[in-house]
């Protein structure tokens, strides 16, 4: 997979749908299931948002994978030998982001207190809280 282009030029559908298929692809390698009806199934569903919107939406386990990868992947990150351990917290709505948030010690009466996340299991999670970006094409300022 190539790096993207660095200007402000909105990619294509068709390059959008390379990028997505070796994604999708690497994917269904990792949970043993390449070639199967799901992974077809899902292909076309890609194709056909991508075709219709310009973009398509994750699912939830394809963005728990990603994040892992992406973290993996990172070789100037110290700390990526912990990526397995990654967790996921939802904020796909506004709801769900306020508890996350609360969770964290944010509140409206001050600053959040990194207190608030330690365990007695564990000096800090690894942990990562996605945002739901609005429904554009790729965007190298976004």
């Amino acid at each position: 997979m190539s790096t993207p282009p660095h200007g402000t030029e909105v990619r294509k559908s068709n390059e959008i749908l390379e990028h997505a298929k070796d994604f999708l692809n690497q994917y269904f390698t990792s949970i043993k299931r390449v070639n199967s009806e799901s992974h077809k199934s899902r292909w076309k569903n890609i194709e056909k948002e991508v075709l219709s919107t310009g973009s398509y939406q994750l699912t939830e386990t394809e963005l728990i994978f990603g994040a892992k990868l992406a973290w993996r992947n990172a070789s100037r990150c110290i700390g990526r030998i912990q990526w397995s351990k990654l967790q996921m917290n939802d904020t796909s709505s506004p709801t769900a982001l306020w508890r996350t948030l609360r969770g964290l010690g944010v509140t409206l009466s001050g600053p959040p207190s990194p207190l608030n996340y330690f365990t007695a299991d564990t000096l800090a999670q690894n942990t990562t809280h996605p945002f739901p970006l609005a429904r554009y094409p790729y965007h190298p300022k976004l």
